[in-house]
C-alpha cells in the first residue's frame, strides 16, 4: 500500500511535491487506500477524487516500525554519493539521528553558506527512504559539527568503530542489554579513519571500541555494519 506523508487540518493535506507524486507518478485512482503519516502516527485514508485531490482520513493504524531506543550516528562526511548512500541506509536501519561531522582526515568540508540547502536535499531522500522502510519517524539531520563538539554530546551508550580499533583484539567489546529509550551513540570514520588524537579523546569521553570483524571495510560499509549490529541487539530486548 502507498505511504505518504500529510498533514491535518480539519482535512488531508499533502505538498504540492507529495500531491504531483501520488496523482502523476504513483496515478493513485478514486476510492484507492492509501497509509497517511501524520504526526508520527500512521491513518488509512481514502482517495475521493483527483481533481481537486481530496483524500479522507480513516482510522488509525496500529503501527510500530521504530526502534525501541534512539540511535545516533556520528560520522564525519565521505565524498561523492557515499555520504548519499550512508544517509539513505541510516534511515533504513532506524536511525534517530545523524550528526554529520568534520575531523582531521575529512577530505569534505562543508561550508556554513551551503548547511540550509544541503539539508533541504537530504530531507527529501530522508523522506524517501522512511516511506519505503515504513518508518512513523523521520530521521533527525540538521546540525553539521566538529566531531570534537560531538564525541561529548549526553549518551547512555557510546561505541566507536574504527580501523586502529579492529587491530586491537584485547580492545574488542561485546554490545551490552540497551534498555527501552536509552540514547546510543555509533561513530564511524572517515575514508582516512581517525587520528590518534581523536581516538584517544573518544576513549576520554567513554566511547568503547567495537569489532566489526576482522577485514577492514569502506566506510559505508562499516556504517552499515555497525547500525545493524546496535539495531540487531535493541531489537531483542528482553528476548
Amino acid at each position: 500500500m502507498i505511504r505518504i506523508f500529510a498533514q491535518w487540518q480539519d482535512r488531508v493535506i499533502l505538498s504540492e511535491d507529495s500531491r504531483h507524486h501520488l496523482v502523476n507518478v504513483l496515478r493513485v485512482q478514486p476510492q484507492e487506500m492509501i497509509e497517511l503519516v501524520i504526526d508520527s502516527l500512521v491513518y488509512l485514508g481514502k482517495v475521493r477524487q483527483l481533481k481537486p485531490l481530496i483524500i479522507d482520513r480513516l482510522e488509525k493504524i496500529d503501527s510500530h516500525h521504530e526502534l525501541p531506543f534512539l540511535l545516533t550516528l556520528i560520522y564525519p562526511v565521505s565524498k561523492g554519493e557515499r555520504f548519499d548512500w550512508v544517509v539513505q541506509k541510516a534511515t533504513e536501519l532506524g536511525v534517530f539521528e545523524l550528526i554529520p561531522c568534520s575531523s582531521e582526515r575529512t577530505v569534505v568540508v562543508w561550508q556554513p553558506d551551503d548547511l540550509v540547502k544541503k539539508f533541504l536535499r537530504y530531507q527529501r531522500m530522508i523522506d524517501d527512504a522512511t516511506l519505503q522502510s515504513k518508518r512513523e519517524k523521520r530521521m533527525k539531520m540538521d546540525r553539521y559539527l566538529p566531531l570534537s563538539e560531538a564525541l561529548p554530546l549526553s549518551f547512555d551508550h557510546r561505541w566507536i568503530a574504527s580501523e586502529y580499533h579492529l587491530q586491537n583484539a584485547s580492545t574488542k567489546q561485546s554490545i551490552p542489554p540497551i534498555a527501552h529509550g536509552q540514547r546510543v551513540a555509533m561513530v564511524v570514520g572517515p575514508e582516512g579513519g581517525f587520528s590518534e588524537k581523536e581516538i584517544q579523546f573518544a576513549i576520554s569521553q567513554q566511547y568503547q571500541p567495537l569489532s566489526l570483524g576482522p577485514t577492514i571495510l569502506r566506510t559505508e560499509t562499516a556504517v552499515t555494519v555497525a547500525l545493524s549490529m546496535i539495531r540487531d541487539r535493541g531489537i531483542h530486548i528482553g528476548k
